[in-house]
């Protein structure tokens, strides 16, 4: 159960009660730990880890009703390393890199909602490519099976943006629009020297459309994101020493689900391209093809995924990807979890398995990781 803490208690006798009732505070978040096993092809290792199923984390949020249909909200959301007791900061992305250490790397952000217009938030923020995930990935971002492992043969995947404006709508008959802009790197990492050569750096901005009605997800959004120096590129590119402009990635993503009752069915497709002024072709090129099911019974459930990607550009350079999962529920908020997957990676393909925060060890060209994870997480 969410903790609710009423405003009166910092605030006490100083304020009306009206205030009072109208705002609160709501501590959350997940306990995630567990065993792997896993191999890189060459190499094996066994560890406790965090976050496995779900990345651990402590956030705060609060709402204010300020009247005529609006409120005030907030998100102050960290990642835990139940591990080791640290914080996990989750690599900034997006063009938006920082060698700061983060402690609300999850997101943290403030804005406005009203009941007909929809909501604007400010702050660091997940990304349209990231709401589509959390519905349509098999393995909901989670376990050694999700989709990201195989994601960033895609240009233009990413999951968080720094200095990010965002809205999003309400639902209209199962419909519902949003999007983002991030205004770079103005503020974090190397923006001295980006503000002459790279003015660009780093911004970036996505549209995001959804229909969900009962048994129904269909999510579509696109990424238009700009490096985050003129000599680099974002994901899935290789260095461009002594460019004049930083380059550009364009991504499209398609998720879909719906729910038989006795199984959920998950289809998934991203495609991107990355260019460069100056720079003949593309930079990269891929696209990612997910299929997978989850079958429910009772306490239990078995989760099956199967991933495909794509690099156009570099030859034998395509992966995929097998996994399977099972959860049992003790309750609503925790459950055990086991999951197993292996990736085949071409000769010029590295990719590794994980869920976000390195949990697959180094894998060189070619090799096939493999991962046994099994674990406990508890929600509040």
């Amino acid at each position: 159960m969410q903790k609710k803490l009423i405003a009166f208690a910092v605030a006490g006798a100083l304020a009306s009660p009206m205030v009072f009732a109208q705002s609160s505070v709501t501590i959350y978040g997940i306990a995630d730990g567990g065993i792997e096993w896993a191999n890189n092809g060459a190499n094996h290792a066994t560890r406790v880890q965090s976050g496995q199923q779900s990345g651990s984390r402590l956030g705060f949020k609060g709402t204010e009703d300020i009247g005529n249909g609006l409120s005030a909200l907030f998100v102050l959301e960290m990642g835990i390393a139940m591990d080791n007791g640290t914080y996990s900061t989750h690599a900034t992305n997006g063009g938006n890199s920082s060698t700061d250490v983060i402690p609300f790397a999850r997101q943290a952000f403030v804005g406005l909602k009203s009941v007909n217009a929809g909501q604007v938030t400010l702050g660091r923020q997940v990304t349209p490519f990231y709401i589509i995930k959390t519905q349509a990935d098999p393995f909901a971002l989670g376990l050694n099976g999700t989709i990201n492992n195989l994601a960033g043969v895609v240009p233009g995947n990413f999951d968080r943006w720094n200095n990010q404006v965002a809205y999003m709508s309400p639902k209209w008959s199962g419909f519902s629009v949003g999007a983002a802009y991030s205004t770079g790197v103005e503020n974090v990492g190397t923006a001295a020297a980006n503000a002459s050569t790279a003015p660009d750096a780093g911004k970036s901005f996505g549209l995001l459309t959804q229909y969900s009605d009962g048994p129904v997800y269909v999510g579509l959004a696109y990424h238009h994101t700009r490096a985050s120096a003129a000599t680099t590129t974002p994901t899935g590119g290789p260095s461009v020493a002594g460019a004049t402009d930083v380059a550009t990635a364009k991504g499209w993503y398609l998720g879909t689900s719906y729910n038989f009752g006795v199984a959920k069915l998950f289809v998934n497709y991203l495609t991107g391209k990355q260019t460069q002024d100056g720079v003949s072709g593309n930079l990269a090129d891929g696209n990612l093809i997910n299929v997978g099911v989850k079958v429910p019974f009772g306490v239990h459930a078995v989760t099956l995924g199967y991933a495909k990607a794509k690099n156009k550009v570099s030859p034998d350079a395509d992966a995929r990807q097998l996994a399977i999962g099972y959860e049992y529920a003790f309750s609503k908020r925790t459950n055990l979890y086991a999951a197993y997957a292996k990736i085949d990676n071409g000769s010029n393909s590295s990719r590794a398995l994980g869920n976000g925060i390195a949990q697959g060890l180094t894998v060189s060209a070619g090799g096939d990781p493999t991962s046994l994870m099994v674990g406990m997480r508890h929600q509040f």
